[in-house]
């Protein structure tokens, strides 16, 4: 996932990380992963005191740190995240089909499943896929 992250910055994509997760366990993964270097804003949803499934939250976080909802995407492991996402108007969402392999793998129409990030990236001049 790292290279993606290069690559979607090296083209100038501002990259969020907002999760659910609590701001210490947050940090705490961060200092582990060293994921919060790809990153423009990482973003705890305690900070805005509720949830990303909640109603309105998507609104909150745009008022908060703004995006365009329509050039938006969305990847995310929780089809209730999704839902409100869309209801919201997020326009490009995505679910990760198993992003835990002690869970049971996703299952749903609503929405274009991921097994892996290379999976939705265009292939270059030659067909290959570039990360």
């Amino acid at each position: 996932m790292p290279e993606l992250l290069q690559r979607l910055k090296a083209v100038n994509k501002k990259l969020f990380l907002v999760t659910n997760a609590h701001p210490g366990s947050l940090r705490l993964k961060m200092q582990t992963t060293g994921l919060q270097h790809h990153f423009h804003h990482v973003i705890s949803s305690h900070t805005l005191g509720m949830a990303k499934e909640n109603h309105g939250f998507w609104q909150k976080l745009k008022a908060h740190q703004h995006f365009e909802p329509q050039r938006s995407v969305l990847f995310d492991d929780n089809l209730h995240v999704l839902r409100q996402a869309k209801s919201e108007g997020i326009k490009h969402l995505f679910a990760i089909r198993q992003p835990d392999s002690q869970r049971p793998p996703l299952y749903s129409d609503e929405f274009v499943h991921i097994e892996d990030f290379a999976d939705i990236l265009p292939p270059n001049q030659d067909g290959n896929i570039l990360i």
